[in-house]
């Protein structure tokens, strides 16, 4: 589907995921990255602007 200006999606992920956004920050369709999956969980890099 297409997701509208303005519009809010959830987004669930499993326990073993590594979160790699913050609360609030603003994400880009096909550049942002959300997660990791995998692999040894270390300190999450993220940027809030």
């Amino acid at each position: 589907g297409l997701i509208r200006f303005g519009s809010r999606v959830d987004v669930f992920l499993p326990l073993t995921a590594t979160p790699r956004v913050a609360v609030g920050q603003t994400a880009v369709g096909g550049e942002t990255v959300l997660a990791e999956f995998g692999g040894v969980a270390g300190t999450p890099l993220v940027r809030v602007s």
